[in-house]
């Protein structure tokens, strides 16, 4: 199975196509295997976005004073 970027799913580093992050899929699953189930299913979107953005906490996501 691979993703749009042609790569086996589950290959790291991933790049988050929300922020650009880099991230882990490995090291996340290890230190925060709560999020892959419900009821936050972080499963459907590991692929491409970094938790933070999944959760939306990432730095797009923070209002930032004018």
């Amino acid at each position: 199975m691979t993703n749009q970027n042609e790569q086996p799913v589950g290959t790291d580093p991933c790049v988050c196509v929300e922020c650009g992050q880099q991230y882990s899929i490995e090291e996340l699953r290890s230190s925060n295997a709560h999020y892959f189930d419900a009821p936050h299913h972080y499963d459907r979107g590991c692929e491409r976005y970094c938790l933070s953005c999944w959760l939306g906490v990432g730095s797009l996501d923070i209002a930032r004073d004018p």
